[in-house]
Parts: C-alpha cells; structure tokens; sequence
C-alpha cells in the first residue's frame, strides 16, 4: 500500500499542475444580496482536495467563499464527521458538493441544516439503508477501472489501469503523477449503509461525465434520475472535476443562485400575501406565487422532480396528526369515514392523493415505492407533521412502510397497517405462500382492456366481500370507488400494480422501531392475510396483530365503526 502521509505531500503538490488543466474563465460576480454565498466541496476516493483547486479559484473569484473538506478515506463515519465539522463553520447556507465516493459523504452528512442544495459529480448517491456497495448491483463491471487491495483492506487504482479507468483525459504526465499520489481508502466504507438520504429533503444537481468509466454513465444516469437532480453532461473521465473544473463551477453556481431566488422568491410572496400562512413548496419548479382575485387556496404540495400532490388536512394545527394512506388506485376520499371520525375527536387529520391518483399531477414516472415514499416526505415536510400516527390501507400499507423505514426521527410516534400488502404479494423463493405473477398479469390485462369495468367488477365483487352469500350489495359505495378509481391516471395505476405486487417490504418491516398495529381481515379476497397480516408482524419489532373474522379487505369503510373505534384505542394506548 501507498504510505499514507506520502501521498498527501504528493497530492498537495498536484494543485498547480492540475489547476492548470481549466483555467478560470471572466464571469459575472455574485450579488450582495444573494442569499446562497458558500460552497463546500467533498473529494472521492483515490484522491484529496487539491483536485478542487480549478474549481475553487472559479467559485472565489466569484465572490464564494468556498470550503474544501479533507476526508481521512478512513470509514464513512470518519469522513461525514470531517465533513460535519466544515459545515459548522459556515457563515451561512451553503451547497454540498461531492465527486465519486464523496457523493456518499454529501448524502449522508447533507441533512445538516447549513446545506440548501447538492451537487453530485460524477458520484453515486445510495438511499438510506443502502450502500456505495450496493449501487454497483445490475451495472456491468468496469473492465478498466480495477482496485488493488492490500492486506490492511486499502486500496487503490491498480496503477497499470489508472489512466484508462480513472483519468483518460489527462495527458501522460499529469496522469502519471496523480496515479503515484493516490490516497487509498478502507475497502469497508463501501460497505457502510447510510443513516440519511438527504437529496430526499434537498434539491440536487448531477455532472455526468461522458467517458467516465469507473462508474460509467448508464450508473450516473440512473442514480441521477431516482434521486431526480437536474442532470448536467460534461466530456470528460472520473477526473472531470478537474480537467473541467469550469463546467463543474457553472453547474454550483447555478445550483447557488437557484435555491437564492427561490427562497427569495418565496418570501416575497410570503410578504405580498400580507400574513396568510402557505405551506412550504418542497423542491417546487416555481415560487409560489400571491393569490389574485378570484383564485382559490388549493392544497398542493410540489415535489422534488415537479409532482403536485394534493391533500387534505383538517382540525387544529396544534393537535397529534394522523396521517392517511390510501389504497391502489384509490384516493384520499377513500379515507373520509376515518377523517370525520378522528377530526371530531380532535385530531389533526391529513391525507393525500398518491401521484397519478385523485386530484394529485397524473405524470408519466415514479409509480414506485420509493417515490411514494419520497412524496409522503415532501407532504410531511411542507406541512411538518411531527409525533404523527401514519395509517395505510393495502397499497397505502406499503407506503407506510417504506417511508416509517426511512422517516427522520421525531416525524413518527406510531403505524397502523389495514389490509396491507407487506412483506411481499408476489410468491418469491423466500415467501412461497404468496401470488404467483399470472395473477397481476392478469389485473394489468384487464386495466389495459377496460379499466372502467374492471373497477366496478372489483368494487362489486371481491374488495368489499358484495360476491358473498348473504352479503347485501352496496351500490353507492361501488360507485364511489369507481368513482375515485376513474379520476387517476390509467398508466399510474398500470405501473402501480407492479409497485405494489412486487415490492418486497422485508426489510422496511425489520427497521421500524416504532409501535405498530396489523389489522386484517380474514376474508380480504385481494391481500390474503396468510401471506401478508401474519408475516408481517413477524417481522416488526414492535408489532401486534389485530384479525377480524369475516371481515374484507374495505372493512375500513364497511365495517367502520369498529375500525375506528380499534384505531382510537391503538392511538391513545
């Protein structure tokens, strides 16, 4: 292994030979006004943060101030915590940017509250719970990018491949020199799975370099398109952030002056609405915008990638809110037994419409989990909903899971799961109890063919038990669900089934830690309680399960007396 204390001397060394490569060009300075005026940058593996110097002398000479972080490439601990303490410093809001193994960093220790935006460059940006590791799963491997590891468990760029995966657009020389001051990191940080995620909370930006070939950019481009970052694509290796500092300072500062204006932005408007209270708009495309003559207040909030996202929230903003989760391909009505019902028990109630369902924007992408994961957080954020009780219903149930998993603490006191689709619907080789594939293909034919009568086939039949003997019909209550079904999108709810048939909740269920209640009912005909209710809280910690005999899977809204009255006690126990 390359001695440590050697390679640093080496790579301090670097800064006028590389810092040559792109020279800063005249541009306009930064106004005093703005509000976005520091700049943090985090380097990658391999290197240290003297490549930033062509970056840095751009930005200065802007008129930021701009930091660069040192990391120990020790342990992703020891480099948050580096990264950390530059945060403290600073005077005042700034944009966290990280290149390759930094974009690691910048995800994990980006929820600091000095941070307004991120900006990955050639970087990889894993959710929380996951792993640099993991992003690698599904991509071809790098044949020119290979990793030398010495017994201590360092590693570095194997030196005969340096130029050719690591550095391509560097002449001979300069390569040569940034091969021989490689700074090698501990392989296990790779390993380390994040706490945070904080391009879930933060507008982010991602350089793409063209050739880069330690990630490629199929891998840079599908991580930049999940966390939804405004995508910049620059020529040039893994080292772009140097032979293309220029590039690299545009994007930052258009990532500055972005988040400037909008929070500039937002609080005129705030200040021409003379006091009314708006909830925040979450990484909207637009500030809002004053009420005029004659407009309404609509409930919406925008997410990251540009979603409006309807909801509903009811009763004292001072009061414990209880936070609703409709079922595919349903909307927040389906919830107005349990809304009127928690509202006049004093609750603050809210509930939203799932993207492409109901009143919320009928887009074309993100009918995921994750998605609606991250669109429940935008809802929670804008309207910051804290101590809530977070309740689901079937594909809501999921949803529940997927975002109490990830939720930061203090958002969460307690969960409640109705009919939910968790650990998994599909039949897997670890859950063999559950449906096989035909069946959802099955559901996606028939969506596709009529979705109109499909819904009211569903609703008359199977969702509310209407196909059972002795079971009276009612047809105001199939209306209503064909009602809420017909307003959403068809692609949303197509790209739906597969969100929430094929989603495997397992390890979202092992990491809630907060109490949880499974409430199903033993004759639900759409989510069979064997394969679902009764695993399920096997896996939770806190977990208990509720069975109601004879019950369907819309027991919620036909057996709604005794559903609420379950949920009131679960709350207040």
């Amino acid at each position: 292994m390359i001695d440590k204390a050697r390679s640093v001397i080496f790579a301090a060394a670097a800064v006028g030979l590389l810092a040559g490569c792109s020279q800063a060009e005249p541009t306009e300075t930064i106004s005093e006004d703005q509000a976005v005026r520091n700049v943090v940058l985090v380097h990658g593996a391999f290197v240290d943060g003297s490549g930033w110097r062509g970056v840095y002398d751009i930005l200065t000479a802007r008129g930021y101030g701009v930091s660069i972080v040192q990391n120990p490439l020790t342990s992703l601990e020891d480099d948050v915590a580096a990264t950390t303490r530059v945060l403290e410093s600073q005077s005042g809001p700034a944009i966290l940017v990280g290149h390759s193994w930094g974009g690691t960093v910048i995800t994990e220790a980006g929820v600091h509250p000095n941070v307004s935006g991120l900006v990955y460059v050639s970087a990889l940006a894993p959710d929380a719970g996951e792993t640099t590791a993991g992003q690698y799963e599904g991509y071809p491997a790098a044949s020119d990018f290979v990793i030398d590891v010495s017994e201590d468990g360092f590693g570095i760029v194997r030196p005969d491949r340096f130029q050719s995966g690591f550095a391509a657009d560097l002449n001979d020389a300069d390569a040569a020199f940034l091969r021989d001051s490689q700074l090698p990191i501990r392989m296990s940080a790779f390993e380390s799975k994040l706490e945070n995620a904080a391009w879930r909370s933060k507008p982010s930006w991602a350089v793409i370099a063209s050739e880069d070939r330690a990630f490629g950019e199929g891998m840079l481009l599908g991580m930049a398109q999940r966390i939804d970052a405004e995508i910049v694509d620059i020529p040039g290796s893994h080292v772009a952030f140097i032979t293309q500092a220029a590039a690299v300072a545009d994007v930052i500062d258009r990532a500055a002056r972005h988040v400037s204006n909008r929070t500039q932005d937002h609080a005129s408007s705030q200040a021409a609405t003379s006091g009314l209270s708006l909830p925040p708009i979450i990484g909207a495309a637009k500030a809002a915008e004053p009420l005029k003559a004659g407009e309404k207040i609509m409930t919406y909030v925008t997410t990251r990638d540009g979603v409006e996202i309807f909801y509903k929230d009811w009763g004292p903003k001072d009061a414990q809110p209880i936070v609703f989760h409709h079922g595919w391909p349903l909307s927040a009505d389906d919830w107005d037994a349990q809304l009127t019902f928690f509202v006049n028990q004093g609750y603050r109630v809210v509930a939203h419409d799932r993207r492409g369902h109901g009143r919320s924007a009928q887009v074309s992408d993100g009918h995921d989990m994750d998605h609606y994961a991250a669109d429940v957080e935008a809802v929670v954020e804008a309207l910051d909903l804290r101590n809530a009780v977070h309740i689901g219903h079937s594909t809501g149930g999921g949803e529940v899971a997927r975002y109490v998993a990830r939720a930061k603490p203090g958002r969460v006191a307690k969960a409640v799961l109705i009919g939910a689709v968790p650990p998994i619907m599909l039949k897997t080789a670890d859950y063999p109890g559950g449906l096989p594939i035909e069946v959802f293909d099955g559901f996606r034919a028939a969506l596709a063919a009529d979705r109109s009568s499909f819904y009211r086939d569903v609703a008359s039949g199977p969702f509310y038990g209407f196909n059972r003997e002795g079971v009276e019909a009612r047809p105001a209550v199939v209306d209503n669900w064909w009602r809420q079904g017909m307003m959403g999108g068809a692609k949303a709810h197509y790209d739906g089934i597969k969100a929430f048939s094929e989603t495997d909740f397992t390890e979202d269920l092992k990491a809630i830690d907060v109490p949880t209640l499974v409430m199903h009912g033993d004759d639900d005909q759409i989510v069979p309680i064997d394969a679902s209710a009764k695993l399920a809280v096997k896996l939770l910690k806190k977990g208990e399960l509720k069975i109601y005999p004879g019950f369907s899977h819309g027991m919620a809204t036909v057996n709604a007396d005794v559903i609420n009255r379950d949920l009131l006690a679960f709350i207040k126990g």
